[in-house]
């Protein structure tokens, strides 16, 4: 299991635990970056603002070694 810490538009940090079975979407909206979490067929899921540039997140995510 990865772990992916990122900061919240609330300004505090929330680690975000990322696993095989989880669908994770990286959007960019006008204002804000946005991360959608999803089950493994894309259903249901929370989104989530972070401080982080699409392009951080992204290789925030993809630096991680897979356990």
């Amino acid at each position: 299991m990865a772990l992916v810490k990122l900061t919240f538009k609330s300004s505090t940090s929330y680690p975000i635990y990322i696993n095989p079975k989880m669908v994770i979407y990286i959007r960019r909206d006008p204002n804000r970056t946005g991360i959608h979490l999803a089950g493994g067929g894309g259903e249901g899921g929370v989104f989530v603002a972070v401080e982080e540039s699409i392009e951080e997140v992204a290789n925030l995510i993809s630096a991680q070694p897979d356990r």
